[in-house]
């Protein structure tokens, strides 16, 4: 019953995260952590296994979807900067308390799903997937692959949480599928450097991992296949900005919780 649970807890985060661009260990992390109770860093650890299989699943069935949304010179500057993010943010997980960081990004999230909200009809008038690259432009991707990068070990996620909102910002002509099709690719190689940096970590699951990641992958190809489902676009960026309000809530809840503990 256990590894059953989990591996329909997989499908869905693997739906969710693949329709979102997005690697599912913000879902993950809070399931190993609360129902298998994992302490916080280990299930950062454990998440990043799932969200290295769910999102290499994705990227391979987004390669097998006729015209798949991928840009390989995005993906190329997006990976090249993530990996020195991914290096720092580790390194960075080992020391910093994240209070500050997750109150940082508890502004930056609501401030990102209001301006998708907002603005999404004006960018789907805009996403016609050419672009012409400039300096300017690929300070910014590369900078996005950085940011991406280094909150991957430190949240156990793969930093599409970042990338997606920020590649629909930069790179508007991209549209919803391109910035998630590009920010799951790059979260595949930030997910596996992140793997091998915490795998001489004593709390790793790697039984309950993979069972959770069996259902990621079966859920990355079901959320592949529906973003390219046509019409979807506005609903996809809508699941966008409520997953982005969600992880907000997540991070205000822990803000609270560590400011206002309970009764031991």
């Amino acid at each position: 019953m256990r590894a059953l649970v989990l591996f329909l807890l997989g499908i869905v985060i693997g739906t969710w995260g693949a329709l979102c661009g997005i690697g599912g260990g913000i879902f993950a992390v809070p399931v190993f952590h609360f129902l298998y109770r994992m302490p916080l860093k280990d299930a950062v650890a454990n998440s990043l296994i799932l969200v290295a299989v769910m999102t290499t699943g994705g990227t391979l069935a987004e390669l097998a979807q006729p015209g798949n949304a991928l840009h390989w010179d995005v993906v190329l500057v997006l990976v090249a900067t993530s990996w020195i993010g991914t290096q720092v943010g580790f390194r960075v997980a080992q020391r910093l308390e994240v209070r500050t960081l997750k109150l940082v990004f508890c502004v930056l999230l609501v401030a990102v799903a209001v301006e998708i909200l907002l603005t999404s009809q004006d960018r789907r008038a805009l996403a016609s997937g050419s672009f012409e690259w400039s300096a300017s432009l690929v300070a910014l991707v590369a900078t996005t692959g950085l940011a991406a990068g280094f909150v991957a070990p430190l949240l156990g996620i793969g930093g599409g949480l970042v990338a997606v909102p920020a590649l629909l910002f930069v790179l508007p002509t991209l549209g919803y599928l391109g910035a998630r099709a590009c920010s799951t690719a790059m979260s595949a190689c930030n997910g596996w450097q992140s793997v091998w940096l915490y795998r001489k970590r004593d709390g790793l699951q790697v039984a309950t991992a993979a069972t959770a990641s069996a259902g990621a992958l079966v859920g990355a190809w079901i959320g592949v296949r529906v973003a390219h489902t046509p019409g979807i676009t506005f609903f996809g960026e809508l699941i966008v900005a409520l997953t982005l309000l969600l992880v907000a809530g997540r991070f205000a809840w822990d803000l609270r919780a560590a400011r206002y503990p309970g009764p031991a």
